[in-house]
């Protein structure tokens, strides 16, 4: 970036080296700017981005997603203990779902595979020909699975939000428009892709009791 800006690039300065009775360095020279940036700065950012991660998935939180992985792919591996900790965090019945993966081990169309991908591809396929009613307790887990949130982005994305649209004007706003309002805000990305010439269109051929639209 310094050359593509034509800024010239510092000279690492070094301080004085202190040294034993044996006279053996005891501490590490730069010998250019880059290195000591990424030396100071690029590995410490990503140890503390390491340990973030860790403190944040906890173990449980690993032996579910390593459970829910053997799920998917139908593992020969996977044990009671999986099992149960499914339905513990699902409240799902552990005997119909032992039940339900010994008989979707026979379909040869099933979907494989330990991505994120496969939980979709399973839950696609769950709702052919009706096969959610059939494999509750697999579809269950699958589905409960997909909507966990993997960070507090969301929320905290959620609560910034609430203090711009519920101000001081708007203090006696009611609890319904409030979360209609909110979605709104939220998906924008949804909400800038309306056409509104069909919400036009929509409008204009309800009758007069329909025309109240909920906001």
């Amino acid at each position: 970036m310094c050359k593509e800006m034509n800024i010239e690039i510092p000279i690492v300065k070094n301080k004085r080296i202190s040294t034993k009775i044996d006279s053996c360095t005891n501490q590490y020279i730069f010998k250019t700017k880059r290195e000591k940036l990424r030396v100071l700065v690029f590995y410490s950012t990503l140890d503390t981005l390491c340990q973030g991660l860790n403190s944040r998935f906890q173990q449980d939180t690993l032996d579910l997603i390593s459970s829910v992985g053997m799920l998917v792919n139908l593992s020969d591996e996977i044990e009671k203990s999986n099992y149960e900790l499914l339905s513990k965090y699902f409240n799902a019945s552990t005997d119909e779902l032992i039940a339900e993966v010994k008989i979707l081990k026979a379909h040869k169309d099933t979907p494989r595979g330990t991505n994120s991908a496969s939980v979709y591809h399973w839950l696609d396929w769950l709702c052919q020909f009706s096969r959610s009613t059939i494999y509750k307790q697999f579809y269950h887990c699958l589905k409960m699975f997909s909507i966990i949130p993997v960070t507090s982005c969301t929320c905290e994305r959620t609560f910034s939000k609430l203090t711009i649209v519920k101000n001081k004007l708007r203090n006696t706003i009611g609890q319904e428009r409030l979360n209609a309002l909110l979605f709104l805000f939220v998906e924008q990305e949804l909400t800038n892709n309306v056409d509104i010439n069909d919400v036009i269109d929509e409008f204009k051929h309800l009758t007069q009791s329909d025309r109240r639209l909920v906001l």
